[in-house]
């Protein structure tokens, strides 16, 4: 994946094996934690077997959004993961938001801390909102080729795709378990 990970390099297959508990910490100048709680539901409600729910509390949540206004964006990556580690992912990426994964080696996400851009408008917001969650549950890479996807990075999309529905749904199938690979 091109996004910040950290911890091993998984192999193969990246999900959550227990469910995913999100709080939303709403920290920008436009209020939008209704609007993505309701981008969480629609993921819960759309992909079986995808267990989402929200938490109260940061220190007890495996999934942390950072709803964060665009001139405090580099600040909130340098405080999560430190002024290096943050300075050098947006040297080598310029990203609009990010998502970093913390995995095991067998392909668990232990943890996702995702940033997302409050006042950029509406369109930035979720595309954003819609591509950072698909990451925290585990499509990490990016397809710029394919059309389908909200992981397309060359256009804007803002809304969850039948393809990111169809891979989400294969991926948290119960007979999917972290670290398969296509062997």
């Amino acid at each position: 994946g091109s996004d910040l990970r950290v911890g091993g390099k998984p192999r193969g297959v990246r999900k959550f094996s227990e469910p995913a508990r999100v709080a939303v910490l709403d920290q920008g100048s436009v209020a939008r934690a209704a609007a993505y709680r309701a981008v969480l539901r629609e993921f819960a409600e759309k992909i079986p077997d995808l267990a989402a729910t929200p938490s109260d509390a940061a220190d007890t949540a495996n999934i942390v959004v950072r709803l964060i206004d665009e001139k405090n964006f580099v600040g909130a990556m340098e405080q999560a993961f430190g002024k290096r580690v943050a300075r050098a992912f947006v040297a080598r990426t310029d990203p609009q938001c990010m998502t970093s994964i913390k995995s095991r080696t067998d392909g668990t996400i232990l943890r996702a801390d995702v940033f997302i851009i409050v006042d950029q408008g509406d369109a930035v917001f979720y595309d954003c909102a819609y591509h950072e969650t698909l990451h925290a549950f585990g499509l990490s890479n990016h397809a710029d080729s394919n059309p389908f996807t909200t992981l397309n990075q060359t256009r804007t999309v803002g809304y969850l795709s039948v393809y990111d529905r169809a891979m989400l749904t294969i991926l948290y199938d119960p007979r999917m378990q972290p670290g398969f690979s296509a062997k």
